[in-house]
């Protein structure tokens, strides 16, 4: 039995089950029960005017077009029209553009999926926010991260302190900015006290996915070195798309007598 209307508005959910009726008089039956279970899922429009709306974003490489998908749903009984827009922030929260859409209409019930490009030739790599909002009578809003990106690594973290004994692992934590693949990325390190080379030593080559972060590792000989801090030169190598890359960056290693305490990523 179900009701004739239902009056809250929103998702309805109801299960009907189909099951076999055992006769409990009957002995020497062996048998399974079998049950079957269906959903009738109700949606009531709300009344008036409602409207729910989503975005979804790409991330993309400086030059490449970032792809915006706008998903709208007219849940109210009356008919609406639109016209969304969405504005891009950087990472300061500082409005770079607005992007327009022409004005669409949209039935009852009715759901529309709208796409619009950001051009991001005159954009800097980094991490974006885009807004999407739409005024119905009401302001619908709907809100999408997206990234973009260059060929480049970034040192994110690196082993800083050792032990003075004999071969010790140097790891290097190391990120990728790149919305590609990227090949054959290893590193140099150069450890130095004051202008003189003490040693050097490479790493494991890896390869690395769009944004992800994997440690490299080398290892060398710490009886080299007495208690204190060196300087140390990590040189990174890499490779996207035939082009080769590096980065560098200047640090700080601690050696320390077996007794102190070791820290390390």
């Amino acid at each position: 039995k179900l009701p004739n209307e239902l009056d809250i508005p929103g998702r309805h959910l109801a299960m009907v089950g189909i099951s076999p009726v055992i006769d409990k008089e009957l002995l020497n039956t062996v048998g399974t029960n079998v049950a079957v279970n269906a959903a009738i899922r109700v949606y009531v429009p709300y009344p008036g005017r409602y409207l729910e709306m989503g975005m979804t974003a790409n991330d993309a490489n400086t030059g490449e077009p970032v792809s915006f998908i706008l998903t709208l749903d007219n849940k109210g009984k009356e008919s609406l029209s639109v016209a969304p827009e969405i504005s891009i922030f950087d990472a300061s929260n500082v409005n770079k553009e607005t992007l327009y859409f022409s004005s669409k209409e949209i039935l009852s019930q009715e759901r529309l999926e709208l796409r619009k490009f950001l051009d991001t030739a005159r954009y800097n790599p980094g991490n974006y926010k885009a807004v999407a909002s739409v005024d119905y009578g009401a302001i619908a809003k709907a809100e999408a991260v997206f990234r973009i990106g260059n060929l480049s690594i970034t040192i994110v973290n690196y082993t800083n302190s050792f032990y003075i004994d004999k071969l010790q692992e140097f790891k290097i934590l190391v990120s990728s900015g790149w919305n590609n693949n990227i090949d054959g990325v290893s590193a140099t390190v150069f450890m130095k006290n004051g202008s003189n080379e003490i040693t050097r030593f490479d790493t494991t080559a890896t390869s690395l996915i769009p944004w992800e972060e994997k440690v490299i590792s080398g290892y060398f000989d710490t009886s080299l070195f007495g208690e204190g801090v060196y300087d140390a030169n990590i040189d990174v190598r890499y490779y996207g798309k035939e082009q080769g890359q590096s980065t560098s960056e200047q640090v700080k290693v601690q050696f320390i007598k077996p007794k102190s305490m070791l820290c390390s990523i």
